[in-house]
């Protein structure tokens, strides 16, 4: 969930500044430029508030006028007053911000994508971070100014005063759009990330006062107390909990999961099971399912994920199966999961926090129950979140899948906020699960996010325990040599009434040249496939997901064909400095068969190999 960001990633991103800094001024307002804010306040029924979505930057590229974003928290008091004060009544500032700007209201929370978007602008534009926010955008997508926490509402009026002549920035014109994006990019490494360092920084935090620590911070202790077996940071990790426990009602069901989990991984029954009735008691539905808090309704997949895995370890296995069941009845199946609901509403597609958070959950339910359904959502969740949401070119995670739209840049990040972040979480999903299941291409997808943030590592350590938490586990794994190399896979598989086949559409590339591998997926007469995108939302959808990186060139691309045979490619690139090799390259495809008469089997998984010639 959207939180203000943290000293360490503030030190991060400033060294990106200077290019929005160094910005031309922007030209006087001329004679025909659009006019600046009405001093007259229309009546409050005239203001239009529009949800965060394309429709509302398309009506500002029509007006050109620009994009007012308030994003909020609706489960912080404080957020809900200071929104209220701002956008209701006549003699409120957004009767005045509707004259001269198109208006759209968000959570932070159902859109963790925007928040994180709109946190990297705040640093950029140099202005306090913290919710309520404002973002003032054009209507390309391209940062003109924000104003938050403190410098809410009332550095908002002077901000759209300023664009009296909105400039018709295309996306890469825009200096602070320049700045986030190379925020973005990853932080290249002087040395590759070692398990020494996680080991070191939970020795640090042991050693420090526990009252203040993040929830990234309680989970390196936890996790270096298992991996060390050491006393002192399991007693850190207690404390901890025990001074978050101490602090007043009303952190909602994030807190409760953490705290829960926490303690039963600690072995410490008691307060576990005693929270875990108490946090049953307020924050269940009838359902099964669990609200964000007792005075919101909406329930969030991530966050009951991670109460499902709290549950299941502190012993309250039937409570936490219901959960499961109504969950994945409302947001499954896992092959379209949904972020969550509230009542009948849906809160849009997964991120990766839900896919990472409910993976956990599903995990630790098998742990409990030895029920081999779970640890099949599991792996089906984890398969569809490496190919909705892989980073091709540099590893890692993004939070969200594609169409980025309104969005201008695609989020990624290693760094924690109210939570560990979300690649931390599913680098800790796919080793357990690769253990589990003895895949090892899941615990090197694990080792691979980690290594996506090792310039992060190296440099802002203090922002990223999460990560660190994770480290541990898959360092250490991929430090043991391998005593024989990998055998090659095939490049054809058949399961069934299914033929899967990969081949390169060039077997040779030079450096620096693109080229692509053509899956096809065929079903034999009498059976189906489903589609990618299919119509009935209860299908496991085909998908496709390169294990490779740093051959990737973006997400696979799905051409339409029959119901019996359909295609993927998958788009390559050659890094420029590559070196002569023959190469094995990976591809992952995860695909429902289907009667004539709409009888579906289970999901299969295949990994297939494309041998790849890489010459000078």
């Amino acid at each position: 969930m959207g939180t203000p960001l943290s000293v360490a990633r503030w030190v991060f991103v400033l060294a990106v500044v200077s290019a929005a800094a160094c910005a031309p001024p922007r030209p006087p307002a001329g004679p025909g430029d659009a006019p600046t804010p009405s001093s007259t306040s229309p009546s409050a029924a005239a203001v239009t508030w529009h949800d965060w979505g394309a429709a509302a930057f398309e009506e500002a590229r029509t007006a050109r006028r620009p994009v007012v974003v308030v994003l909020s928290r609706r489960a912080v008091p404080r957020d809900r007053d200071l929104l209220a004060a701002a956008t209701e009544g006549e003699s409120a500032p957004a009767t005045r911000w509707a004259g001269s700007a198109v208006l759209v209201r968000a959570d932070a929370d159902e859109v963790p994508e925007l928040a994180d978007f709109a946190e990297l602008a705040a640093t950029v534009f140099q202005r306090e971070r913290g919710y309520p926010l404002a973002l003032v955008l054009t209507p390309e997508g391209v940062p003109l100014g924000v104003a938050a926490d403190a410098g809410f509402p009332g550095e908002v009026d002077p901000l759209l005063a300023a664009q009296t002549a909105l400039p018709s920035l295309r996306l890469a014109d825009g200096p602070s759009l320049q700045s986030i994006r190379s925020a973005q990019q990853p932080m290249k490494a002087t040395r590759p990330p070692v398990r020494d360092a996680a080991v070191r920084r939970a020795e640090s935090l042991a050693a420090s006062r526990t009252e203040g620590l993040s929830r990234g911070a309680l989970l390196l202790l936890l996790e270096a107390h298992d991996v060390l077996h050491s006393a002192p940071l399991g007693a850190a990790a207690s404390r901890a909990i025990g001074a978050r426990g101490r602090r007043p009602a009303g952190g909602g069901l994030e807190a409760a999961a953490w705290d829960i989990w926490g303690h039963a991984r600690l072995g410490e029954s008691g307060p576990a099971s005693t929270l875990a009735q108490s946090s049953v008691a307020s924050l269940a539905e009838p359902e099964g399912v669990f609200r964000a808090a007792r005075d919101d309704g909406r329930v969030f997949t991530g966050t009951n994920g991670m109460m499902i895995a709290a549950l299941a370890a502190a012993g309250a296995t039937e409570t936490a199966v219901r959960a499961a069941d109504a969950l994945l009845r409302r947001v499954g199946p896992v092959g379209q999961l949904r972020r969550g609901f509230e009542g009948e509403r849906s809160l849009g597609p997964a991120r990766l926090d839900d896919y990472a958070g409910l993976g956990l959950g599903l995990a630790a339910l098998h742990e409990a129950t030895s029920d081999a359904r779970w640890r099949r959502e599991a792996e089906g969740l984890a398969d569809a979140a490496v190919a909705a949401l892989w980073d091709n070119t540099s590893g890692g995670f993004y939070l969200h899948a594609e169409p980025i739209a309104p969005l201008p840049v695609r989020i990624r990040s290693g760094f924690d906020g109210e939570r560990p972040s979300a690649n931390a979480l599913m680098a800790l999903l796919l080793d357990d699960l690769g253990q589990r299941l003895a895949r090892p291409q899941l615990r090197d997808l694990a080792r691979r996010t980690v290594e996506a943030f090792a310039g992060e590592l190296e440099r802002a350590p203090f922002g990223l325990d999460g990560m660190q938490a994770a480290a541990l586990h898959v360092l250490a794994a991929a430090a043991k040599p391998m005593a024989t190399a990998a055998p090659p896979l095939p490049s054809r598989a058949v399961r069934g009434s299914v033929t899967v086949e990969a081949r390169a559409e060039r077997a040779t590339l030079r450096a620096g040249e693109r080229g692509q591998i053509q899956v096809e997926v065929r079903a034999a007469e009498g059976w189906t496939v489903t589609a990618h995108r299919p119509e009935d939302r209860g299908a496991v959808p085909l998908t496709v997901a390169l294990l490779d990186p740093e051959l990737g060139a973006g997400p696979a691309v799905y051409p339409r064909a029959s119901a019996r045979v359909l295609t993927a490619l998958v788009p390559l690139r050659v890094p420029a400095a590559a070196a002569k090799a023959v190469q094995q390259v990976r591809v992952a495809v995860r695909f429902e068969a289907c009667t004539a008469g709409g009888a579906c089997q289970a999901p299969e998984r295949v990994t297939l190999g494309v041998l790849l010639t890489i010459a000078p």
